[in-house]
């Protein structure tokens, strides 16, 4: 609903279950069922494609290579139901992640994407990451999307100076500033010739068409707003090595946290995601690092 709210008119869904629910649920919902999917990961051509193979060459069911390469697979299945559709703009986002379309009078992203020049087939939306202000234990909110308003900025949307200043402060003692993702989604203009994913976050296209960043709008993403939420993360797959499951530098630090030492890992997650310093907090909001933001909390309780 938050997102039919900003002015999306059209949804393309993905089961990762073996559910019965394909096809079209509304007039602008639409589901790919994890049978077709599969199928495409399976048949798909651009599986050995230099771009993918080095992805596509290991455990083909599990690990964050495999989630990598099933992500840029359905992809391809959206841009060709979009352009059956005549859908003129396409984005990806995750089932933890909101688009904020700040820069909008209305705050609605047909103008984000109205107001690019016909060059432009490719718009960036920098990540913003959400960042849980309560200790594990009081976090009882169901809606993830209600239950945080604290957000890291991303580089692209801060002033290099006060970045640098910064984000020391503000990554604190784990591996990087973003403890997920930091390149943000790409939306494309799905009319643009030789169109396909580049990734999972981005897309290709042919013709000289060019890419554009937005300086205002966002892509929010909660992915560890709770230690259960982490702890669930770490989780997703059991692969005996936890490399192959961690593409990122926090889930390998997580990943290992979880297998390992878990009697304490409450705490952990307590002290190294959750911004429990009032001083550090105010100190960053001030600088632009961190970002007070409001919308899906009154969007999402009013619709």
């Amino acid at each position: 609903e938050y997102h039919r709210a900003i002015g999306v008119t059209r949804f393309y869904i993905f089961e990762e279950g073996m559910g019965t629910t394909a096809g079209r649920w509304s007039p602008d919902v639409y589901v790919f069922s994890r049978k077709t999917a599969d199928e495409n990961q399976k048949n798909s051509p651009s599986r050995f494609a230099k771009w993918l193979a080095p992805y596509a060459s290991g455990n083909s069911t599990c690990g964050a290579n495999a989630l990598f390469v099933r992500q840029t697979l359905n992809l391809e299945l959206a841009i060709a139901r979009a352009k059956k559709d005549g859908i003129e703009w396409l984005l990806h986002v995750d089932v933890d992640e909101l688009v904020y379309p700040a820069g909008s009078s209305t705050f609605d992203l047909r103008d984000v994407l109205a107001c690019q020049s016909p060059h432009i087939d490719r718009v960036v939306f920098p990540n913003y990451e959400a960042v849980p202000e309560r200790p594990s234990y009081e976090l009882n909110e169901p809606n993830t999307f209600k239950s945080v308003t604290l957000f890291k900025r991303n580089h692209l949307h801060i002033d290099t100076a006060t970045y640098a200043r910064f984000a020391q402060s503000a990554r604190r003692d784990n591996p990087n500033f973003f403890l997920a993702y930091a390149n943000g989604k790409s939306a494309c203009r799905v009319s643009s010739p030789g169109l396909r994913p580049n990734g999972a976050h981005r897309f290709k296209t042919k013709g000289g068409g060019k890419e554009v960043t937005t300086s205002e709008s966002a892509i929010l993403h909660y992915p560890f707003v709770s230690a259960a939420r982490a702890r669930e993360r770490a989780h997703r797959c059991d692969c005996t090595d936890v490399k192959e499951c961690s593409m990122l530098a926090f889930d390998l630090v997580l990943a290992n946290k979880v297998r390992g030492e878990a009697a304490d890992f409450e705490s952990w997650f307590d002290e190294r995601v959750v911004e429990n310093n009032s001083t550090r907090r105010e100190a960053l909001l001030k600088a632009g690092v961190y970002a007070r933001i409001h919308a899906p909390t009154l969007l999402i309780g009013r619709t």
